[in-house]
């Protein structure tokens, strides 16, 4: 995980990712034991920042202002949200607040938001780290190019305070004939856990977005668990 985000020009979660871990930062060095020093200096000598890019997905505009990702100064954080929550959001002024409604003015519009960070802010790798509502929103759009998908051993059984729990791709299904298929290109172990399996994916390239299909921000990564 700490080298996926380090080879991602921005990462990309939704409002519940934020919401659930404000202390959390997108960033290989909040992850324990990955090697943060070797993976910042490898990205600075590359000519990119210490650390990606870290954006947000909101429709509500309801987000903590002392989220952790938003007080420290050595990130650059970015909100991507629909008039609405722009008028709702209450973020420290260095922190960039886009609109990018979609058609019906009540949701984030991927697209433009997608558009907006290769435009503006040159990123060509993205990655994304859920929920699972905007990778389904995604996946819908045929916009992911691998995934990352991590096999643990531990078995959680259901939780009876959780109800309607969303799956790995929201409340979207597909049928068979034209669900997102990717093709699998890697199997490792962990290093430090060898029980743990991270598997990676790359889509078939016949469902891969086309020139004429809807416009990409660059590579799009995705990683679930």
């Amino acid at each position: 995980m700490g080298l996926l985000r380090a080879s991602a020009d921005a990462v990309l979660a939704g409002a519940n990712t934020l919401r659930s871990d404000p202390r959390h930062t997108w960033t290989a060095r909040a992850l324990r034991g990955a090697d943060a020093d070797a993976l910042e200096a490898w990205r600075l000598e590359r000519g990119s920042a210490a650390n990606p890019l870290q954006c947000f997905v909101t429709a509500s505009g309801a987000l903590d202002p002392d989220a952790a990702v938003f007080q420290r100064r050595d990130l650059q954080a970015i909100v991507f949200t629909t008039p609405e929550g722009a008028a709702r959001l209450r973020l420290p002024s260095r922190v960039p607040v886009l609109q990018a409604p979609d058609e019906r003015g009540t949701s984030v519009g991927i697209l433009a938001a997608l558009a907006m960070l290769r435009a503006e802010y040159g990123v060509r790798r993205l990655l994304c780290e859920g929920g699972p509502e905007l990778f389904g929103s995604l996946l819908d759009l045929g916009l992911p190019d691998e995934m990352f998908h991590t096999v643990s051993p531990l078995l959680i059984g259901a939780d009876p305070d959780i109800e309607g729990r969303l799956g790995l791709t929201g409340g979207r299904a597909w049928q068979p004939d034209s669900a997102p298929a990717f093709d699998l290109i890697s199997a490792r172990a962990g290093r430090r856990d060898r029980s743990h399996l991270f598997l990676r994916y790359r889509r078939r390239r016949e469902q891969r977005s086309s020139e004429s299909g809807p416009p990409k921000s660059g590579q799009t990564v995705l990683r679930d668990t």
